[in-house]
């Protein structure tokens, strides 16, 4: 017979088992493990160049130095032969060439029958672009298509793809890498042809398949297999087509080598997100197309020649068998919690830790192990076995149960959300700043310090209100919600520095004062916004916004081909914690100590002080103000009335006279029932009369949580 701690390990397991793999078939966290296959990427240290491949790079300058686009069939032809003087190995060409480019059509003709170490190229998949004819006859032909994942990021490559008339063709990477090892005396060849499993050289080819995470059914087509890129340009010799046609070339450069030609132009539009885009460390140039070729057949003629370890996705059941494990394993720790509670922290952090290095390693050795369902699961496991074993030998309050419950799903819902994209642009207002006359006058690393408010400003439940709209409505609603808000900074000589998703960033470089006037006004035209809504039966919005007021840098930031105005300080972290405090604190707009010092009018305004706090990260605690104004908060009368008893509560809390503490915020109640901070404060001091009070109280709040 199984005993209590053994049924609740098999109940845990099974049901945190069956949550992620709803969660799986959802497929809710499929862009988190992309996201950390991309860190992958771009954390490992830079792999060696491919000697093999050289790349002639089309750039803007080429562009304009051809003065016309297409390059004409004479101008093709010159470059051409100029690389063929050279004798390499093969020659690649991405350039889509099913037209004649007059003059040098009949050339460039002739010169096609004539080499037969020249691949051409055509477009498969949407709309079609057929290749040149004669280069069809002598099967000198290869796709260009390239394949996205749901992101739109390259990580798959095509090996092999079927046109409309079911005939096949090989992706262009991967018919040079086959043709440049036919050269060397290694040929394909078929291992197992239900599985589709292919020996070339030391490597052996496994496609994805509808069985591998986190790919489905309706990811196939062709023979694809994830690509193990190399890296980006630099990883690959290259010379520009002018060079070519001006013969700066060193004597025997593509000698025996791959020659990829293609565009690197943003104008020509083949540039491609990949793993290396967006990164967590920076965000690089998107990939041109040619690169991407260029490191398939990389990726081939390495495995084939050098052993260099492929990529193959964790087939799906291994995957959940090596969920389910770690599931089982963070519940067993998770019940031992009573013991030895910092031991069962640890230990679910060592296994968390050791699932990530597993990920990170299995990469190295060419396997791509999730993360993010595993993770979830230890996550869920443990604290799922925590809070039972809590409940069982300590009968816990059912308060304290929904708390716990309500922390699980807050968890849950961080996990699930995903990675945003922003751009920000170089506001006019940047050039005051900066003593600029003209933006053309800003350059790369131009900047001012200078003291002002920070203020951010935040949607809640942003998520929840978005779920049952569709793209198109969304950005609808976000950009109608921006257009009724943001003009308020301006009005107030505000900066926007940044919209993030529903998030507005802004600094106030004249007065502290016009960050509160701001934001005041901005919630006035919430308020005119959210009777709209109701109207037409939509639920009306709740914003929270943090001030903070402190030193800032603001200046120009990037790399010369990207710039960006953004603003660097500690003070803007502080106002984005204070932001985030709004929801605990039941506050609409919080304001810091710092910036109350700097008022010009304190008696402008009605605040009340909340708490003294540490937020995550920082070690110097800053005081927290309550805005109360009737058009920011509903409650508002109601908290100016109980004002004083609050804050005589807080003095007796920060003094650690918990008993008058709590008859104050008790009295508070019974005036304001709703008033979350004064609840936030009973809550605390329930649990200084379960636990006791820190040894080393100061009445400081340390938040460890952003």
């Amino acid at each position: 017979m199984l005993n209590s701690k053994q049924r609740c390990l098999i109940g845990i397991t099974l049901a945190v088992s069956v949550a992620t793999i709803l969660i799986q078939g959802n497929g809710l966290l499929r862009s988190i493990n992309w996201l950390l296959l991309d860190q992958y990427f771009t954390l490992r240290p830079p792999e060696a160049p491919d000697d093999r491949i050289v790349l002639v790079t089309i750039a803007e300058e080429d562009l304009s130095y051809a003065q016309n686009w297409p390059m004409s069939d004479d101008q093709l032809v010159q470059a051409l032969d100029t690389i063929q003087s050279q004798s390499p190995r093969l020659i690649g060409v991405d350039i889509y060439r099913n037209l004649p480019v007059e003059p040098g059509h009949d050339r460039l003709l002739e010169r096609w029958q004539q080499w037969d170490n020249v691949l051409g190229i055509e477009k498969v998949a949407g709309e079609p672009i057929e290749p040149p004819p004669v280069l069809i006859d002598k099967n000198q032909v290869a796709a260009s298509d390239l394949l996205p994942d749901r992101d739109n990021k390259i990580r798959r490559a095509l090996i092999l793809t079927g046109r409309p008339d079911q005939s096949v063709v090989l992706g262009l990477g991967a018919d040079l890498a086959l043709r440049y090892l036919a050269q060397e005396g290694i040929e394909l060849t078929e291992i197992d042809p239900d599985r589709s499993l292919y020996g070339l050289g030391k490597a052996r080819f496994v496609p994805i398949g509808p069985k591998d995470s986190p790919y489905g059914p309706e990811d196939m087509g062709g023979y694809q297999v994830l690509l193990h890129y190399r890296g980006n340009l630099d990883r690959f010799a290259q010379v520009s087509l002018r060079q070519v046609w001006q013969g700066q070339v060193k004597p025997d450069f593509f000698r025996d080598r791959i020659v990829l030609i293609g565009a690197i132009a943003p104008s020509l539009n083949d540039n491609h997100a990949t793993p290396y885009h967006n990164s967590l460390l920076r965000t690089p140039a998107l990939m041109p197309g040619v690169v991407i070729h260029a490191n398939l057949a990389s990726h081939m003629i390495s495995a084939a020649l050098d052993n260099r370890p492929q990529l193959r996705p964790l087939n799906r059941y291994l995957a959940l068998i090596w969920t389910v494990f770690l599931i089982w394993a963070s519940a067993k720790l998770g019940l031992a919690y009573t013991q030895q509670p910092w031991l069962t922290w640890a230990a679910l952090v060592g296994l968390l830790l050791g699932a990530t290095i597993v990920s990170y390693g299995g990469f190295f050795l060419g396997w791509v192990i999730p993360l993010a369902i595993p993770g979830l699961g230890i996550i869920l496991g443990g604290s799922s076995s925590i809070i039972t074993t809590l409940w069982i030998n300590l009968r816990l309050s059912y308060r304290t149960l929904t708390t716990q419950h309500q922390q699980l799903q807050q968890a849950n819902q961080d996990l699930q959300k995903l990675n945003r994209i922003y751009r920000c642009f170089v506001p006019l207002e940047y050039l005051q700043l900066l003593d600029k006359d003209s933006i053309l006058d800003i350059q790369l690393g131009d900047h001012v310090s200078r003291s002002m408010a920070v203020s951010f400003c935040d949607i809640r439940r942003f998520t929840s209100l978005c779920e049952e709209l569709t793209p198109q409505e969304t950005f609808d609603f976000v950009n109608t919600y921006l257009q009724r808000v943001s003009p308020e900074i301006v009005k107030h000589s505000g900066v926007i520095v940044k919209f993030m998703g529903d998030a507005i960033m802004a600094i106030f470089p004249r007065s502290v004062d016009d960050a509160i006037a701001a934001s005041l006004a901005q919630y006035r035209q919430l308020n005119a916004y959210n009777q709209e809504r109701q109207n037409q039966n939509q639920p009306p919005l709740q914003i929270g916004t943090g001030i903070h007021m402190g030193r800032v840098m603001v200046g120009i930031i990037g790399e010369p081909g990207r710039m960006q105005g953004d603003v660097l300080s500690d003070a803007v972290n502080i106002a984005a914690r204070m932001e985030s405090l709004t929801k605990i604190y039941g506050a609409s707009v919080l304001i810091s100590g710092d910036l109350i010092a700097h008022l010009q009018d304190l008696g402008a305004y009605n605040f009340r002080l909340l708490d003294e706090v540490t937020v995550k990260g920082k070690k110097e605690p800053i005081s927290l103000f309550e805005i109360l104004d009737p058009t920011v908060d509903q409650q508002a009368e109601l908290k100016i009335e109980t004002r004083l008893l609050f804050e005589q509560g807080w003095f007796y809390y920060r003094n650690k006279q918990f008993i008058e503490a709590r008859q104050k915020f008790y009295k508070v109640l019974q005036v304001n029932p709703k008033d979350v901070a004064a609840k936030l404060y009973l809550q605390r001091l329930h649990q200084f009369q379960i636990s006791g009070a820190p040894p080393d109280w100061t009445g400081v709040w340390q938040f460890t949580e952003k």
